[in-house]
């Protein structure tokens, strides 16, 4: 796993760009209801994947949706709130 990217990635079949969804740590938290220091020891302890462009990490939806496989109360919001379907 190269920069916290998994293996299996999704790319658009007609102009090859990846159609995952990148959030910052921000982002990630506001999203979620949580503090930015969550992410950033998920990220910081390699919990969590991630990728970084230039100095900032962006963390993909994917990896924010399996923070939260263990809260069931979450799981039917989280696909509404990160447009993953």
């Amino acid at each position: 796993m190269k920069n916290g990217r998994s293996k299996t990635e999704n790319f658009c079949p007609y102009c090859g760009s990846n159609l995952e969804r990148y959030y910052s740590i921000s982002s990630a938290a506001e999203l979620c209801g949580l503090s930015k220091e969550f992410f950033r020891k998920r990220v910081q302890n390699r919990e969590i994947g991630y990728c970084k462009f230039g100095k900032s990490v962006r963390i993909p939806a994917s990896e924010i949706e399996k923070c939260f496989t263990y809260f069931p109360a979450f799981d039917m919001d989280l696909d509404e709130i990160l447009l993953v379907g």
